[in-house]
């Protein structure tokens, strides 16, 4: 077997099915086409499809004595001993283990949210510019107020912010 018979084997139930794309469902079925082994598979999938559907459209009821039956068979062979049922559900541990760790991150969530944020929020102090830059900066605003790259809006903030040092 080829590798485009292997590529094609991994897409071939998505193509038969209708479900894969246009360009790779071309492909798989141009494959089929020129390869006996493959078309073989495909004329496979196609019946076993059908009889999928067609079991799935009859729903047949088993009859209601079907498990003692099955159990007295096993029990004279001896592989099953009767045990009275039991009506608790068991739980796999990785569900369990699940459960915990869902539980763990909630329990962070509402520890995080109770804990909240700072009461006050941080003070920040600024400087005022000393005199030297204002003056600079004053200057400047002077000279290229005409200009179209001079932008007061940031100036200011400059001067006010202390950002000129």
């Amino acid at each position: 077997m080829g590798w485009l018979c292997r590529l094609s084997h991994r897409f071939l139930p998505e193509a038969a099915a209708g479900v894969a794309l246009p360009l790779i469902d071309w492909w798989v079925r141009r494959h089929v086409a020129h390869c006996p082994e493959c078309a073989r598979l495909w004329r496979q999938h196609e019946r076993l499809t059908f009889w999928l559907q067609q079991a799935s459209a009859e729903r047949v009821a088993p009859p209601d004595d079907l498990w003692e039956r099955v159990a007295s068979r096993l029990a004279s062979r001896g592989l099953f001993a009767p045990q009275p049922s039991r009506q608790m559900a068991i739980i796999p541990s990785w569900q369990k283990a699940m459960a915990v760790a869902a539980l763990g991150l909630v329990a962070l969530g509402v520890w995080l949210w109770w804990r909240g944020a700072p009461s006050s929020p941080p003070t920040i102090t600024v400087a005022p510019p000393d005199a030297f830059v204002t003056a600079v900066l004053h200057q400047h605003i002077a000279v290229t107020a005409p200009s179209p790259f001079n932008n007061p809006t940031f100036t200011a903030g400059m001067i006010v912010g202390g950002e000129a040092r």
